[in-house]
């Protein structure tokens, strides 16, 4: 693969594993909705799957994650599954409780993790 051990992660993607390079330990996951091959109209994808990518990382690796809202009329969130949010609960997914929006307008529709 030509790549550093240590800069190996492991991406499960609708069950199917596919082994990917996290540059610096950072990564951006693309909120969108589009049409997908299986289902009627269009899905919420993130990084064009449905449901999203699971991301597995190492106990004590941190990681930036950068999540940019493209779907023009909505704004939107992450919720982290399995992610302690100690000192961040703010940063956990639902919208106008525990989460400010991740807004649709250019310029302001992303939030780094």
């Amino acid at each position: 693969y030509g790549m550093d051990m240590a800069m190996k992660k492991l991406l499960v993607i609708g069950g199917v594993a596919t082994l990917f390079k996290i540059s610096a330990l950072s990564t951006s996951l693309i909120i969108r909705r589009q049409l997908i091959r299986g289902y009627e109209g269009e899905r919420i994808t993130v990084n064009g799957t449905s449901p999203g990518p699971v991301l597995r990382l190492q106990k004590g690796v941190e990681a930036v994650i950068t999540v940019v809202n493209e779907i023009y009329d909505a704004a939107s969130s992450i919720h982290w599954h399995g992610m302690t949010q100690r000192g961040t609960p703010f940063s956990d997914g639902a919208i106008g409780f525990t989460q400010c929006p991740i807004t649709n307008v250019m310029g302001s529709n992303t939030m780094v993790y």
